[in-house]
């Protein structure tokens, strides 16, 4: 039974990074290989990014071309505390956890404070409309 990989590239201004999903095998890390090859010509300059929260295994196919990537300067990164126990047992490379960012809540202040505000200047400046 062939395990499947999804794989997806996301070029940033600043990084690339690539998204795993499934099993990182022996065929599946060759097509992945071939791809990041044939993007890095284009990206040349940028810090690659490697995604692996949604893998489910890894083979020694798959261990090595991570280990390679890690090598090469490579950032793996997980989004979740489960993930990266999860990897880190299977990968034995450093792997990082990054936090989706916080929602800057602030602005919605800003905006909430502003509307009672707002709703006087309205009668004010066209009082028999309101009226």
């Amino acid at each position: 039974m062939k395990r499947h990989l999804n794989y997806y590239l996301h070029d940033g201004s600043g990084e690339f990074r690539i998204q795993l999903a499934g099993h990182l095998s022996q065929s599946n890390a060759r097509d992945l290989e071939e791809a990041w090859r044939t993007a890095s010509s284009t990206i040349e300059g940028k810090c690659l990014i490697v995604d692996l929260s949604h893998v489910t295994s890894i083979d020694v196919s798959g261990r090595e071309l991570l280990d390679k990537w890690h090598t090469q300067g490579a950032r793996l990164v997980v989004n979740s505390s489960e993930a990266h126990a999860r990897i880190q047992v299977m990968t034995g490379v450093t792997i990082t956890l990054v936090t989706p960012p916080i929602p800057n809540s602030s602005k919605g202040l800003r905006v909430r404070a502003a509307t009672p505000w707002l709703a006087a200047l309205f009668v004010f400046l066209f009082p028999a409309i309101a009226a």
